[in-house]
């Protein structure tokens, strides 16, 4: 396929719908690619099994972390910081970056929650507690901000809690190999690429942040805070041994 060729990709679209051929193949999503042709995994940019999304995370170590720590893989649905990244330069520490994904990653699944767009906060500058006001004026009763932000704070250890009794652990929390080692070609940014000792210390701080352990299992602390003792049975047996 080449970019533009608006007929081949049209009928590999169809493959794969109907998986013909290589379609059968590509249906199965990255781990099927992988599996089949493992020499591709160096250069195919997804976490958790999801294909990165549109924003090239060599470039703004909140994206990569963004990506990295998403609860549904390398999409910006949870975390859109690298405009906030490439505005601020590179004079801000890891626990600021980390502190903004965090935020993100709180704010934008509110508005999943409140089944509204998030275009008018992050590209139109709308203030988030409009929405507070909105949603208290539907339903009636008086919401705050911060008390909806903790609620999706809650959904949030919820998914992770989920992830990690069905298996997700650490080396999940990576964002696509490319970023390492993949360097930019052309542009301001040519020769770019992340720092791998980096990445490792920036998601140390986020997990302390998010108040889950060294392993990304969220404490049982954390669990109790959001109401989710339920779950704590199901993440010990996940917690390596100190």
């Amino acid at each position: 396929l080449n970019w533009g060729d608006d007929e081949n990709i049209m009928e590999m679209i169809r493959k794969i719908a109907f998986r013909e051929g290589v379609g059968d193949t590509l249906a199965e999503g990255v781990y099927g690619v992988i599996e089949r042709w493992p020499q591709l995994a160096p250069i195919i940019s997804h976490v958790k099994g999801l294909d990165q999304s549109a924003y090239d995370a060599r470039v703004a170590m909140t994206m990569a972390l963004g990506y990295a720590t998403s609860d549904i893989g390398a999409h910006h649905a949870r975390a859109w910081p690298i405009a906030k990244e490439l505005e601020m330069g590179c004079n801000w520490d890891l626990n600021e970056k980390a502190d903004l994904v965090i935020y993100h990653q709180t704010v934008r699944p509110l508005f999943d929650m409140l089944g509204v767009c998030r275009l008018p906060w992050i590209e139109l500058g709308f203030d988030e507690n409009t929405y507070a006001e909105f949603f208290s004026a539907a339903v009636g009763i008086e919401f705050t901000l911060e008390e909806l932000l903790k609620l999706s704070n809650d959904v949030y250890n919820l998914t992770r809690a989920i992830n990690i009794r069905l298996g997700l652990t650490r080396d999940d929390d990576r964002p696509p190999e490319r970023v390492f080692n993949d360097t930019i070609k052309t542009g301001p940014h040519a020769g770019k690429v992340l720092n791998r000792d980096e990445v490792r210390e920036i998601l140390d701080i986020y997990y302390q942040r998010r108040g889950w352990d060294k392993d990304g299992i969220p404490t049982d602390e954390t669990l109790k805070a959001s109401g989710l003792e339920d779950a704590i049975e199901y993440m010990e047996p996940k917690r390596k041994a100190e």
